[in-house]
């Protein structure tokens, strides 16, 4: 039995949209091999796409992240979480 997903309807769009993200990337990652909860640098993302996908987020969603905050961005889900920490 597949597992309900514990993100919102808003959660879903945004996780959406960075998943669109990723394939834009020089190195765009494999989206069938990456869930919410994995981890970019086991998704194959160096540091330079890494680096890449945090400017296309601070873009997209009109914010900053610090570069003390990016070991709290290291997945899908948890890019997602401080998103919606920052609207808050």
């Amino acid at each position: 039995m597949p597992q309900a997903s514990v993100f919102s309807p808003n959660s879903q769009v945004c996780c959406g949209q960075i998943r669109e993200l990723l394939t834009t990337l020089d190195s765009p990652a494999d989206l069938t091999k990456i869930s919410e909860s994995t981890p970019f640098s086991e998704a194959g993302l160096d540091s330079l796409d890494f680096y890449n996908l945090v400017i296309a987020v601070e873009s997209r969603f009109g914010m900053s992240i610090p570069a003390s905050d990016l070991n709290r961005v290291n997945s899908i889900e948890k890019m997602v979480e401080y998103i919606h920490q920052g609207e808050q």
